[in-house]
């Protein structure tokens, strides 16, 4: 005679336990399955790929970002982002040498704010063709119009002349240091092949010997399975 269990009685009583336990039961397959799977899933072959494609992927996520940073330099234009290379310590310590400083438009312009902005001769009125990076001191109007004064944190003197808004490509809001020293050694042929063409090389040789292994170690095991 079967036994009438209590979780029966529950069952038929009360609907909202017996639809998640029917669920369940109809589930419990599915993820005896899965269970199945975990278990014999060959943990230390992977593990072992792991550790030995760590500095791999950490060449992946460094070459990623110097896409990311390169990217973002030749559509500054259509994005109004700028991504700039510090080469001098005149901002030192709030910028330090060979840092990459990215720096977008804003409305308004306040004192204290760091910005990237087009130097113009002071006595000539052209543009000298240089970007220069330094902290507004003081803001004022000339004419009607906003300008600015800027200088280095760790300059003596402000910079020469008065900054109009137009001058300026926008604030600086992240700093990313120590990365300019790559941007720069990239931009020569020895660095490029270095730390761009080998790497990538590499990766790719990698990739393919694995998938050989992969392919080999099947084989093996579908020919021991048919044993």
């Amino acid at each position: 005679m079967m036994q009438y269990r209590t979780i029966d009685y529950l069952r038929d009583s009360y609907w909202y336990i017996d639809i998640p336990i029917s669920l369940l039961e109809k589930a419990k397959p599915r993820l005896k399955k899965l269970s199945d799977s975990i278990i014999e899933f060959e943990y230390d072959i992977y593990i072992f790929r792991i550790a030995e494609n760590l500095p791999y992927a950490l060449v992946i996520l460094f070459l990623g970002l110097f896409a990311v940073l390169t990217l973002a330099k030749y559509t500054e234009k259509q994005n109004g982002i700028r991504v700039t290379t510090i080469t001098t310590n005149s901002m030192y310590p709030a910028i330090a040498p060979g840092s990459i400083i990215i720096s977008t438009p804003t409305s308004i312009y306040s004192k204290g704010d760091i910005i990237t902005y087009k130097e113009v001769n002071p006595k000539t009125g052209v543009e000298t063709g240089r970007a220069i990076t330094h902290r507004i001191i003081s803001e004022g109007e000339l004419e009607k119009d906003t300008v600015y004064v800027a200088q280095g944190d760790a300059n003596k003197q402000p910079d020469p002349g008065n900054i109009k808004k137009e001058q300026i490509f926008g604030k600086v809001f992240m700093i990313v240091p120590y990365l300019g020293y790559f941007d720069i050694v990239v931009k020569t042929l020895p660095g490029f092949i270095i730390f761009i063409v080998i790497p990538a090389i590499l990766l790719i040789r990698n990739e393919l010997n694995f998938l050989k292994e992969e392919k080999v170690y099947r084989l093996k095991k579908s020919d021991f399975v048919r044993l």
